[in-house]
């Protein structure tokens, strides 16, 4: 039997980890990796079936999906960190936390895109109404007086000026895109894992309506928006004063 000393494969070994950066030694997976990617591996019956080789550690292709793996790897990594960051924020368990957190941010940024919405129809509706636009019956002169500057401006491009109305349409569409999101993650949550909802009662908690930090950030709007947001959205105002 040819076996190989001890020494001598684990010098072999030794040599191959040195062509592998030290931050994917950890992640070398007990399993052969082949051609495909870290999400397009073939089949234990392609392989057979194909006869496929597996990559060689330390080789390009190797190294490459190694990468993959390491970057899947701090994703994870990062979103666990997130999630006890959110936990202790919270003070509830992780899956609570992340929903609540997840929710809170949605509810603010649709909260900010509304105001921002509403705010522009307010300035549009205090304007003065335009002035009248005199014809000039020279317009056709001084058009062909004008044609050689005309043709020589078509080659600088005009920055574009959207119209009031092409505003307040992107507001609005901002709007609902945040409404429909906030829209999900209640619907979801609700249908797929509704114990994540679950509120503690909170004794401690202050009123949203004396609490001055609140008031202080958008002013009078604050009480406007907080109806039209409990009302858009069907929320139980009943509790919500006692619920953290």
């Amino acid at each position: 039997d040819n076996i190989v000393p001890k020494d001598e494969l684990t010098s072999s070994v030794d040599l191959i980890l040195d062509k592998v950066p030290a931050h994917l030694i950890p992640l070398i997976p007990e399993y052969p990796l082949y051609v495909g990617g870290l999400l397009n591996q073939p089949s234990p019956g392609r392989i057979k079936g194909k006869k496929l080789q597996p990559l060689m550690v330390g080789s390009d292709a190797w190294l490459a999906h190694m990468e993959e793996i390491y970057k899947e790897h701090e994703r994870e990594r990062k979103y666990k960190e997130l999630k006890l960051e959110n936990s202790i924020k919270w003070e509830v368990d992780p899956d609570r936390a992340e929903f609540r957190e997840d929710l809170s941010r949605n509810v603010t940024a649709y909260t900010d895109a509304f105001h921002e919405y509403e705010s522009k129809k307010l300035e549009i509706a205090s304007r003065p109404p335009p002035l009248p636009v005199p014809i000039n019956i020279k317009k056709g002169k001084q058009k062909k007086k004008n044609t050689h500057v005309g043709k020589a401006s078509t080659s600088t491009s005009m920055p574009v000026i959207k119209t009031d109305k092409e505003i307040l349409k992107d507001l609005e569409h901002t709007v609902c895109i945040y409404e429909h999101t906030v829209v999900m993650i209640i619907r979801d949550a609700s249908y797929y894992n509704p114990e994540i909802m679950v509120m503690d009662a909170n004794s401690k908690k202050r009123r949203a309506d004396t609490n001055g930090n609140l008031d202080s950030h958008y002013g009078l709007s604050i009480p406007k928006k907080v109806c039209i947001l409990l009302d858009r959205f069907g929320l139980d105002t009943s509790s919500s004063n006692d619920a953290k």
